[in-house]
């Protein structure tokens, strides 16, 4: 796919892989919409982007708020004259055995992750359908294929991500569009601050390290797809996400 003057929309963009992910993107001539719930973050990223020569929307949202969802899409798709990449990053982490996580704990993470991947996915699929040629990706995790003790709201959700790229990915296929599930292991991001887990950040993967991996995927031969790519650090530390 040529990427100048494509448009992306990336959420979860305010911070993290997100933002990398956005700046990456930008990059390389795309113009991309920002989906996060904080307007006031999402427009630093936009001041980021803009400051290096690159063009970005600020289109906040709540991933689980179909009206809002369905805004930012249409936003988007107005501003940038069409809609070709759709990276689907919205994430959170709370980490505790079965018998001490809540009812609403466990909703959470499945609504935010995978409910939250279908209404925006849904909601963008007319737009990127429409087009000659797109782009999904899922932003998953080395725990949509392993597991580990204390994750399992996280990996039920992950699962059930990669289960639902997978089934998108021959619908899609179909018009064009390819669809990669992205799943690093454990990725030095604001993440962790929230999530109850203890890893050694300094030997884990870098946020910019996801998004090369994703720009290089946008860049194969039109006739060519990366279906699932797995990342992980050269020497994960201890804590990290790295074995099942």
């Amino acid at each position: 796919m040529k990427l100048e003057g494509k448009t992306a929309l990336v959420t979860g963009a305010s911070s993290g892989m997100g933002r990398s992910i956005a700046l990456a993107l930008a990059a390389e001539g795309i113009q991309v919409g920002l989906l996060a719930r904080h307007r006031d973050k999402l427009k630093q990223v936009r001041s980021e982007i803009e400051s290096a020569g690159g063009r970005a929307f600020v289109v906040p949202a709540d991933v689980n708020e179909v009206d809002q969802v369905e805004e930012a899409v249409r936003e988007t798709a107005a501003q940038g004259g069409g809609l070709q990449i759709l990276v689907n990053n919205a994430g959170l982490g709370l980490f505790k055995p079965v018998e001490e996580l809540s009812l609403e704990e466990w909703d959470k993470h499945i609504d935010v992750m995978l409910r939250g991947a279908f209404i925006v996915t849904k909601a963008a699929l007319p737009h990127i359908y429409a087009g000659e040629a797109g782009h999904i990706f899922f932003i998953s995790s080395l725990w949509a294929k392993r597991f580990c003790g204390t994750c399992s709201a996280y990996t039920a959700a992950k699962f059930g991500v990669r289960g639902f790229a997978q089934s998108l990915r021959e619908e899609a296929r179909q018009h064009n569009v390819r669809v990669t599930n992205i799943m690093p292991g454990t990725v030095n991001t604001p993440f962790f601050e929230k999530a109850n887990w203890n890893a050694d950040l300094d030997r884990a993967l870098l946020p910019e390290d996801v998004a090369y991996c994703l720009v290089s995927a946008l860049k194969l031969p039109d006739r060519a797809m990366v279906e699932e790519l797995v990342m992980q650090s050269m020497q994960p530390g201890p804590g990290t996400c790295s074995t099942g």
